[in-house]
């Protein structure tokens, strides 16, 4: 009849093999998942580096298209409908952006005001070409500068996520009601600061 510690002896080498199959497929599973979710917010920030350029567009032919001095300049009949087609589905592709973030990452309160600004930025873009209003030129002022951070801002934050931590519903809630309160208001406030530290740059 065989010992207890015989018995054990046999089993031992097969528990330590199945212990550790278990630990590496959990590993592996791990890893891939992390892998995965690497490669979409790879693929977000490309799309949303698209839209950022889609947007900046948008706002150029706006821009020369109510500029008086550009009247002279042949342009389509419905110019003003395209952009503000074009306008809306930029619009749309940000909301995108931002309930990905939302649901999926435990933001700071700088990442919701840095999400809130852009997305104010979208809507004053929209508002702009429906009200048949002319933008300002910039002229690489403050909206100029501030713009550009924020989208360089935001492409660091979608390709970046270093935390498996993900929100609760009700936090994804509280995210996005924060960055739906930061309106335009906000958003010329912030051109204005940057203008203002722009100019204090350049007296130095």
């Amino acid at each position: 009849m065989l010992s207890w510690q015989t018995i054990l002896q046999t089993i031992n080498p097969y528990l330590v093999l199945a212990v550790t199959w278990i630990v590496g497929q959990r590993i592996l599973i791990s890893w891939e998942i992390r892998k995965k979710r690497q490669e979409l917010d790879i693929a977000a920030a490309t799309q949303f580096q698209q839209l950022y350029g889609e947007m900046k567009e948008i706002a150029r032919l706006w821009r020369i298209s109510t500029k008086p001095q550009n009247q002279d300049i042949p342009k389509p009949t419905e110019i003003r409908w395209q952009l503000l087609v074009r306008s809306t589905a930029v619009e749309g592709k940000f909301e995108a952006v931002v309930i990905k973030l939302a649901s999926e990452r435990i933001l700071s309160d700088s990442q919701i005001r840095t999400l809130g600004l852009f997305r104010q930025a979208c809507q004053d873009l929209r508002h702009s070409i429906q009200e048949d209003i002319s933008l300002p030129s910039f002229r690489y002022g403050g909206g100029y500068t501030k713009f550009n951070a924020l989208a360089t801002e935001i492409t660091c934050l979608l390709g970046s996520n270093q935390t498996n931590e993900i929100p609760t519903f009700q936090m994804a809630q509280v995210s996005l009601a924060s960055i739906s309160e930061i309106g335009s208001k906000h958003w010329k406030q912030e051109i204005e600061e940057e203008e203002s530290r722009l100019q204090i740059k350049k007296e130095n």
